[in-house]
């Protein structure tokens, strides 16, 4: 303990071995959220140590204890591996991972690991076909799902269809909003069939109201696999599941980098010039900004995490230090189906589509570069040409912004039918000039045939 009462040291280099400076605000603030200390009342730290501040002295075994966990944990997953578990999941749209146990590196400093869980149940999620025994899996979000109104919902949906055809049974998601029954059994027709259940107002700071859903989610099983939607969920919801299903593996479901994205909005949004989407392309978030500490802290206190772009992929491993072992790319899980496009590309009109969620700030953003820079443009060359942007949330702020039917910029708001929108369009445009992670509109028109004009953002990771 260094000689100081009360306070906790520990070598950065143990713990976390790359970016120290960075990795040392990382494990700081997995304590904070993790309730091991006080938020942000750390002291200080340095390339050599970090020091956090003095807690009461009923915490200071609980703190030595998870410093130790930490810090196994790391080496257990850079050292020694993971095994390939695709014998059993070979259904999923990504890989799971399983944890082999090398008995005489973790079985020395047992005795200091209060809360660390045991490698053979974290194991459990990929049981052997003789014992073909799966136990339940647990979504965790802030929002109700919601695949009509954004490409995270697609995704996370897809996500979900994923554990069904790998053969689990008992599937529950878990939100802190409040969930309509009536209006979630038409949103999610197809997940209610098949047996998912969903539940709403599980807030997180309500400790016997989110234990009692737990409980309800393994009456029938026990808990395997917890996936969190976004790093926000697994900082509000991680120390709760692990007091109730300590043994379950967690699995990050990153959407995109949230850091990323707004590093890159604050370039946007603070300079002018040709070069300002260059200049975007090209960032990174720094090393000691806040947001991005937290969602650092997220996937190193995670057991794997689902990176949805490789160019994020890349830059979490070579940049951030995050062990290979430890991310798995799962981009969305989309197949283009032919029969879906319904009208032959030669037979559409001069209509151009854009198709996001108003309540996107890229989406916004893109809209009135679009209309202000590009669409004049297209209007000389193409004087009969209409313009068409969908999505979800459109105030009428923004029909009164950016509507514009004698310049043929239409804006339809919400898309009833998006076979039909993007199937009879000629071209996509998505002007991005900031965000992360695939564009799922992309995706989307690749579905139906429809070709993409858009920036080396809105193509990332594609």
């Amino acid at each position: 303990m260094g000689g100081l009462p009360y306070t906790a040291r520990a070598p950065v280099n143990e713990l976390l071995p790359r970016d120290k400076k960075m990795n040392a605000r990382a494990i700081l603030h997995s304590l904070c959220y993790m309730k091991y200390i006080p938020f942000r009342k750390y002291i200080a730290f340095t390339n050599q140590f970090f020091i956090f501040s003095t807690p009461p002295p009923k915490h200071k075994m609980r703190i030595c204890a998870f410093v130790v966990s930490a810090r196994l944990r790391v080496v257990r997953s850079s050292g020694v591996g993971y095994n390939d578990a695709s014998s059993s999941s070979s259904s999923l749209p990504f890989k799971l991972f399983q944890p082999r146990c090398n008995s005489s590196r973790v079985s020395s400093s047992s005795s200091s690991m209060r809360h660390r869980r045991s490698n053979t149940s974290r194991a459990r999620l990929t049981s052997s076909p003789t014992t073909n025994t799966k136990g339940a899996v647990l979504f965790l979000s802030f929002v109700p799902l919601s695949p009509s109104t954004s490409a995270a919902g697609v995704r996370t949906r897809d996500l979900l269809e994923g554990f069904i055809k790998a053969g689990y049974t008992d599937i529950h998601y878990v939100c802190a909003a409040k969930v309509d029954e009536r209006e979630n059994a038409t949103l999610n027709k197809q997940l209610v069939e098949k047996g998912v259940r969903f539940y709403g107002n599980a807030i997180p700071n309500r400790e016997e109201d989110f234990k009692s859903v737990l409980e309800e989610c393994r009456k029938i099983n026990p808990i395997d696999v917890v996936v969190f939607d976004r790093f926000l969920a697994e900082e509000a919801y991680s120390f709760r599941v692990k007091e109730v299903c300590e043994n379950a593996l967690r699995v990050l479901d990153m959407q995109d980098c949230h850091a990323l994205r707004r590093e890159r909005a604050r370039i946007v949004n603070g300079e002018s010039g040709n070069n300002v989407i260059e200049k975007a392309i090209n960032a990174k978030p720094e090393a000691l900004d806040d947001d991005f500490a937290r969602e650092i802290s997220s996937i190193f206190r995670s057991d794997l995490t689902l990176v949805c772009s490789s160019a994020e992929m890349e830059m979490l491993h070579v940049v951030c230090g995050v062990p290979k072992e430890k991310l798995c790319l799962a981009p969305f899980f989309e197949t283009i189906d032919k029969n879906s496009i319904i009208k032959p590309y030669a037979d559409r009109k001069d209509t151009f589509v854009s198709i996001g969620t108003f309540n996107h700030a890229p989406n916004v953003d893109g809209l009135r570069y679009l209309k202000k820079e590009i669409w004049p443009l297209i209007r000389a060359k193409l004087p009969n040409a209409e313009f068409h942007a969908y999505g979800a949330t459109c105030l009428p702020k923004y029909i009164d912004e950016l509507n514009d039917v004698k310049s043929g910029f239409i804006v339809k708001g919400f898309c009833e039918n998006i076979c039909e929108a993007l199937g009879t369009a000629k071209i996509l445009l998505a002007p991005l000039r900031f965000g992360a992670g695939i564009k799922g509109k992309v995706i989307e028109a690749f579905k139906y045939g429809t070709p993409v004009i858009t920036t080396p953002i809105g193509g990332e990771g594609t």
